[in-house]
């Protein structure tokens, strides 16, 4: 089986703004910052050589990583653009069907049972690997978010 090229690492944060400045002080610069307002979440991309970090952060107790915990969240690994109806990877469990990703292309979820407690969230992006006119990391024509609030700790999940 041939290993799939990683795509992006995701990470949850309480405060883009915070972990943005942080990460601009070791040299990692975010490429954008978008604010996704149907599903109350905010995705910083900090491109980090051939991978990007995904800094997510809720918005509020609807966003469907408002549960999750802080820091690592999940990894993405790239598909082909044709097998996001395809049936699930060898020991992958599907968590929901294909949907229109941050990036521009089709992604879908799975999770990988690394032990009883602690699953493995994996996300595919479904584009045409290695093509010259199908970047893996396209550059989208959205607009900056600004300076959206972010989540007072005291009633933010973790």
């Amino acid at each position: 089986m041939a290993i799939a090229p990683l795509h992006h690492l995701a990470f949850k944060v309480e405060c883009i703004d915070r972990a943005v400045a942080a990460l601009t002080a070791i040299g990692w610069q975010a490429e954008r910052i978008e604010t996704y307002p149907d599903l109350s979440l905010r995705i910083a991309f900090v491109p980090c050589g051939a991978v990007v970090l995904e800094l997510l952060q809720a918005l509020d107790p609807s966003c469907p990583v408002s549960s999750d915990p802080l820091g690592f969240h999940h990894l993405a690994v790239s598909a082909q653009a044709d097998a996001s109806q395809a049936p699930p990877p060898e020991g992958l469990r599907p968590l929901g069907p294909a949907r229109q990703g941050a990036h521009g292309f089709p992604i879908r979820f799975f999770e990988l049972p690394l032990g009883a407690k602690n699953p493995l969230r994996v996300e595919q992006v479904y584009h045409l690997i290695h093509a010259k006119d199908s970047p893996p990391h396209p550059t989208l024509s959205a607009s900056s978010s600004g300076g959206a609030p972010c989540l007072d700790p005291s009633k933010s999940p973790q």
